[in-house]
């Protein structure tokens, strides 16, 4: 197979491909379109909260980008799974701003990805970094493996 022919096949990972415990970081202008077009399409954010499951308050710190908790300013990041229940409500072209402006992606611990480059393309990069991953538990240069594979006969 010629490498060209390869290359055409090649997948590109966009942010709803991601599983449900990421989180990410809008840009606020975006972030304001985006809530903008959720609110009219439900009718009210008190709706839009009722109708995707959510409290208010959790509805409010998306859309604030931050959270107050013991009086302490935190940022607020976007679950996948809530944007993934409002996709339907954006066109592909923004869907694809919307990719552009991520200033950050999360999970629960560890430290954040910012400024990514979405979408994530295939690319024998790729590979080498989950290689490293299944292999050792890391893809850092440092040799400290972050999880163990137990495997038992």
């Amino acid at each position: 197979m010629n490498s060209t022919k390869i290359k055409k096949n090649l997948r590109e990972f966009h942010i709803w491909d991601f599983p449900d415990n990421i989180y990410i970081l809008i840009e606020e202008k975006i972030r304001n379109i985006v809530f903008s077009k959720i609110y009219s399409y439900y009718g009210s954010k008190r709706k839009a909260a009722k109708s995707l499951m959510l409290d208010l308050k959790t509805i409010r710190d998306y859309e604030r980008a931050f959270s107050i908790k013991h009086k302490i300013k935190h940022p607020q990041y976007i679950s996948i799974s809530f944007f993934k229940k409002v996709i339907h409500l954006f066109n592909q072209q923004f869907l694809n701003k919307i990719e552009k402006n991520i200033n950050a992606i999360s999970t629960r611990n560890g430290l954040d990805i910012t400024n990514p480059i979405l979408p994530i393309k295939e690319s024998s990069s790729l590979y080498r970094i989950i290689a490293h991953i299944l292999a050792d538990g890391s893809a850092s240069k440092v040799k400290h493996p972050i999880m163990q594979i137990i495997v038992n006969y």
